[in-house]
């Protein structure tokens, strides 16, 4: 699909009005947020482990500034629901799937992290690591 970069970041136009006018063929973004709420989406993938039964295949992503890990849960019309799951004291750089769909976040600084531990973690917990 044609995201319409460079002339579209997420669902603005970063070009001219005419230039984003002419890209009729842009497909849209399922969902955006903007840099008031994180700096840098970090994609986790869709979740398929049996820790988190009520996240089963939705997607899991995070921002490497907030700490912040959401949820987007699909809709029959194409889009999506988004969640807050967490904000976690932690800077995200990537989420990794293990052979039975279980999620980790490996996070600067941090041991590699079960997302159901740091779901778990209590907000203001030093090392969310902690959790199951």
């Amino acid at each position: 699909a044609n995201l319409g970069w460079p002339v579209f970041e997420g669902n603005l136009c970063y070009g001219g009005q005419a230039e984003c006018a002419a890209l009729t063929d842009a497909t849209p973004p399922v969902v955006t947020y903007t840099q008031e709420e994180g700096c840098a989406i970090i994609w986790g993938g869709q979740y398929q482990g049996a820790a988190l039964p009520q996240l089963a295949g939705a997607y899991i992503f995070g921002d490497f500034c907030s700490g912040n890990i959401w949820a987007l849960t699909p809709d029959a019309g194409g889009g999506g629901t988004r969640q807050l799951l967490a904000t976690a004291d932690i800077e995200i750089l990537s989420f990794g799937t293990d052979a039975a769909g279980e999620m980790y976040v490996l996070a600067l600084n941090q041991p590699v992290l079960t997302l159901a531990a740091v779901l778990a973690a209590e907000p203001g917990d030093e090392n969310p690591a902690a959790g199951p």
